[in-house]
Formats: structure tokens, sequence, C-alpha cells
């Protein structure tokens, strides 16, 4: 939902939405139960110049991977007519 907003996100790897997170692209992941993993992505997001780069990126992804109708038409292609 963040990402669809064109809000840049950080996670864990171990949290499913870094499925969703292009490292330094609309996001970061870092290692889980690293503070300063944690920390440096912190410091990169929080810098002007990055949130607006990466916010035209959470769009773009975001409307290619994550938009309602996209997916839709995806399953349509490859689940439902396989079914018929």
């Amino acid at each position: 939902e963040a990402i669809c907003q064109g809000l840049p996100t950080i996670c864990s790897d171990t949290c499913g939405t870094k499925s969703y997170i292009k490292n330094n692209i609309n996001g970061f992941v870092f290692k889980s139960g690293s503070l300063n993993g944690l920390l440096s992505s912190l410091k990169k997001i929080t810098k002007k110049k990055e949130i607006l780069r990466m916010r035209k990126n959470c769009f773009k992804i975001s409307s290619k991977y994550l938009d309602a109708r996209n997916i839709l038409e995806i399953f349509e292609k490859n689940i439902v007519k396989k079914l018929i």
C-alpha cells in the first residue's frame, strides 16, 4: 500500500513485503536483526533526493506489478484460460 502511494519502503529480509521491494530502487531490504542495516537504510531513505527518485520508481513498479487491473489480467491470462 505504501509503495502504491509513492512511499519508499524499508523492511527486513524475513518480511514478506521484501518481494515488492527492489533494493535501492523503491526502498531498502536490510538483514533481519541488523540494527546497523536498519539505521543505514533509514539514513539513505530520508535524503530528499533519494525520496524523490524512489518515489518515481514506486509509482512505476506499483502500476506495473501491484495494480489490481494488471493482477487480474495476469491471472486471467495464466490461470483462467488454462482452466477453460
